[in-house]
């Protein structure tokens, strides 16, 4: 699935990354950053992707600015999801190796150039971070899983698997 926000959803994103940088210059905060673009290019990318996946599902992002979420939106069926973003073609979704207090239930990859996006799948928290998906030839120790490893179609309990 492929979507493009429309010039009101690229106000938005422009905004909320706008925010998101004038917040964490402010408080010193340092984003890894494993693209060569600059932070706000970044923020705009990464918001867009979240905009554009919750348009696609029906649900509203998070727009709180200032609090750091651990999860990007809500599904109808309560799974919280992080939603990750790259720009490269026949890469992967990408998972930074950090120690958090919560974790989403699922990851959601999009893959595209701000303003165009597309759905690649997702996966569960648990079938990410695992010791076999650590790839440290990254710019930054991270998670990796193909587009391929992805799951596709929609994101859904899966029936007696133990998964919520």
């Amino acid at each position: 699935m492929r979507y493009r926000l429309n010039s009101v959803e690229q106000a938005l994103a422009k905004f909320i990354a706008s925010q998101w940088d004038g917040y964490d210059k402010e408080k010193g905060f340092h984003k890894e950053n494993i693209s060569k673009k600059n932070s706000f290019e970044n923020s705009t990318a990464a918001f867009g992707a979240e905009l554009a996946f919750c348009r696609m599902m029906n649900v509203y992002p998070g727009l709180d600015l200032g609090v750091w979420r651990y999860w990007d939106c809500v599904l109808h069926n309560k799974l919280k999801v992080n939603v990750k973003q790259t720009d490269k073609e026949n890469f992967g979704l990408v998972v930074q190796l950090k120690l958090y207090s919560h974790y989403p239930d699922v990851y959601a990859c999009m893959q595209g150039e701000f303003p165009v996006f597309e759905y690649k799948g997702w996966c569960w928290d648990w079938e990410m971070r695992i010791q076999s998906r650590i790839n440290r030839s990254l710019p930054v120790a991270a998670y990796f899983m193909t587009f391929n490893q992805l799951r596709k179609g929609r994101i859904e309990h899966e029936k007696g698997s133990g998964t919520p």
